[in-house]
């Protein structure tokens, strides 16, 4: 031992067991063949002790603050009370096994150590390279930083990253891998060797595979180390299998990994997210027993299938359990899928393509769904209803909500059940629906076959009934027809009442109806047991007297073409007079002043408004005299009219009043003649008489010539 007062600056052992202890001055010295060397006291001055000779010490150390080794082989043991220590250029470093060695590696070159027994190892700035199996150690529990490579033992290692620094570390035999859980304490990447590698990792942020076959498990239990249910977000490169957390006492497995690569092929188990990379990655999802993968401990695995929500994954196959899959995000998803029971979407435009061999699938929230080869029966699996595109699937089953399906183009054969509503593509679509109750809407399809009927569509928008309603044989049957109880002129609409026994079809108008000799239009239904229809009065028509018959036709057709025999049951009314057909002039005459104008039926007059008469060549005007409200009216002339001169009328019923009694006026007259009955009261006036200047003998006749004042009389 040292005296408190001694400063050496080397200590050479004897080569026979030997040791030595430090004063609290804190030395700086380097120590050669000695077998035990304890550090000093102080907790302010440090130890520093170099490892001289090139022959290699092993010595076991205490209370040391920093250890350089020599340029041969050194061992140091450290002893069982613990130790904090700077160490550099060792070879071997072991810990004992009941105490708490932390160990921070010094210098620039970086340490090739094999340590065993420590809980703390710290890199230093160097490459360092670190084997746990020293003192042939199986199974080694230690937390570290800074370490660029580790190399496993043949028993259990759990390495736990330190936080406060990034790590980056080669493992190669490493079983448990533990990262500081927060990026912001440290980013931990982890590689591992070529030739395969079985690992639990958790809290890690980057897993980066061999060239061999590595099996990545999230979930583990060993010891007090219980990661059961998950760890975390991975992002994984070169794995071939990664496994994720089970559900725990009603906790559901928390595991989420991202696809590094350009293209992956990956087999996934209990994992419930994955994020795929940049290229065409393809997962196999695979089911586990509850054997372990790494640990000690059985992990309660799902054994029947797997629920994992999925992003930029291009093709998934299911496992043999019932496998769902669900998109992660919103910005829509192309997927390929084989032996997956089930697919939801999100808000984007989900495309899913159905793999080959066939598919039994339940699906929600997708926009178009591809089948395989073969035979794929998809069912919707909310009820709140689904809209999708579907081609080349076989079976369609909806659920209680309001199912739209729309065929893709090229043709399709698809059986639907459930389905609100079938919309054809451009090809030949043939849709056979096994319901047997209920209504389908198709829209677009050429053939429809149901368990009651086949029906030939041609793309026709259709109402399918199941069962379809019984044929209808039955025509209408009309039990009245009336009109109102008044006059009708030309150019009245009159509206036509048709009661028919009760009904809930709606009719049409059956070619050829007609009420009074007019054609019917603008059939109405009004309830299960009224109709209305409407005809106008056409000049030219029949007339009906008042308290007459009025003639009626009427046929009803159904919407099966049923019509019944015409209904012909006139109409008897007391005032439904009908005139269809204009007053018109019997005869005209005149008599000085006096003008009468006779009419085929009583007439009404006001005035002589749109009589325009034609004396001579010349306008007169006329003034009504009489006659109103019988067949023959009286007008004025503004003077009289002699006799011989040629008389003519025209009317012009747009500016004239006169009407019949239904409020008909005449027609347009032009030019028509009137009968010019004036007297004559002139006597002839002769002006000579002249007989030939000659001699008559009895017996001689002899003409006479005798000139009158000019008069076209006789």
């Amino acid at each position: 031992m040292f005296s408190s007062t001694e400063a050496w600056s080397g200590i050479v052992g004897n080569g026979s067991t030997q040791g030595a202890r430090l004063n609290t001055q804190g030395q700086t010295l380097t120590v050669s063949n000695l077998d035990r060397l304890i550090g000093g006291t102080s907790t302010q001055r440090k130890d520093v002790v170099t490892l001289a000779g090139t022959g290699g010490n092993t010595i076991t150390v205490q209370a040391l603050e920093t250890l350089i080794g020599g340029s041969g082989n050194d061992r140091v043991l450290l002893t069982s009370t613990g130790t904090t220590m700077v160490v550099e250029s060792l070879e071997t470093i072991i810990g004992a096994t009941t105490g708490t060695a932390l160990i921070t590696l010094a210098g620039t070159t970086g340490n090739t150590m094999s340590v065993g027994y420590l809980k703390s190892l710290v890199g230093s700035a160097g490459k360092d390279v670190i084997r746990l199996d020293a003192a042939g150690s199986t199974g080694t529990t230690m937390a570290v930083s800074l370490m660029e490579t580790l190399i496993g033992t043949d028993g259990l290692d759990m390495i736990a990253t330190i936080g406060g620094g990034t790590n980056t570390m080669f493992v190669q035999g490493i079983e448990i891998i533990l990262g500081n859980g927060s990026a912001a304490a440290g980013n931990d990447t982890v590689i591992l060797a070529s030739g395969g590698n079985t690992i639990g990792v958790a809290f890690l942020e980057t897993l980066i595979g061999g060239t061999g076959n590595d099996i990545a498990t999230l979930a583990f239990r060993s010891g007090t180390a219980n990661l059961q249910t998950g760890g975390g977000t991975i992002a994984i490169s070169s794995i071939e299998t990664i496994v994720g957390g089970a559900a725990v006492n009603g906790n559901g497995g928390r595991s989420a990994a991202i696809l590094l690569d350009v293209g992956n092929t990956i087999t996934v188990a209990s994992l419930s997210t994955l994020i795929g990379g940049g290229g065409k990655d393809v997962v196999n999802i695979t089911l586990r027993d509850g054997t372990p993968i790494v640990g000690d401990t059985a992990i309660p695995w799902s054994t029947t299938g797997s629920t994992m929500l999925v992003s930029l994954v291009e093709t998934i196959i299911g496992s043999s359990g019932d496998d769902l899959v669900v998109a992660l995000n919103s910005d829509g998803m192309t997927l390929s899928v084989s032996a997956i029971e089930s697919v939801v979407g999100k808000a984007g435009n989900d495309v899913v393509v159905l793999g080959t061999g066939g598919n039994t699938i339940q699906v929600e929230a997708l926009e178009t769904l591809i089948g395989g080869t073969g035979n794929d029966v998809v069912t919707v699996r909310t009820s709140r209803g689904a809209t999708m595109t579907v081609s080349a699937v076989e079976t369609i089953v909806g659920n209680a909500g309001t199912d739209v399906v729309y065929l893709g183009a090229g043709g399709n054969t698809v059986q639907v059940q459930a389905v609100e509503t079938v919309i054809g593509g451009t090809g030949n679509d043939v849709v056979t629906i096994t319901d047997t109750a209920g209504t389908v809407f198709v829209s677009g399809v050429e053939t429809i076959y149901t368990p009651y009927q086949t029906l030939t569509l041609s793309g026709t928008d259709t109402y399918v009934s199941l069962p379809p309603a019984p044929a209808d044989t039955t025509p209408p049957s009309i039990t009245a027809v009336s009109i109102p109880d008044t006059v009708m002129k030309i150019g009245d609409t009159v509206t036509v009442t048709i009661t028919v026994a009760s009904d809930s079809d709606t009719y049409t108008l059956g070619a050829g109806s007609t009420v009074g000799g007019f054609a019917l239009s603008n059939l109405t239904k009004i309830n299960a047991t009224t109709y209305t229809a409407i005809f106008t009065v056409t000049s030219g028509g029949t007339d009906v007297a008042a308290g007459s018959d009025v003639p009626v036709n009427i046929v009803l057709t159904d919407s099966a073409s049923n019509s019944n025999t015409p209904y012909t049951t006139a109409i008897s009314q007391s005032a439904d007079r009908i005139d269809a057909n204009r007053p018109t002039i019997a005869s005209a005459a005149v008599n000085g002043t006096t003008l009468t104008v006779t009419f085929a039926e009583i007439m009404s007059a006001t005035s002589a408004a749109g009589l325009t008469v034609t004396v001579a060549g010349q306008s007169r005007a006329a003034t009504y005299a009489s006659g109103s409200g019988t067949t023959t009216l009286t007008f004025t002339l503004a003077s009289a009219v002699t006799q011989g001169q040629t008389v003519t009328l025209d009317y012009n019923p747009s500016t004239g009043n006169l009407t019949d009694t239904a409020n008909n006026a005449p027609a347009t007259v032009t030019n028509r003649t009137v009968t010019n009955s004036t007297p004559d009261t002139t006597p002839p006036s002769i002006t000579s008489v002249t007989i030939p200047n000659q001699p008559a003998k009895v017996g001689d006749t002899v003409t006479v010539t005798i000139t009158v004042a000019s008069d076209s009389d006789t």
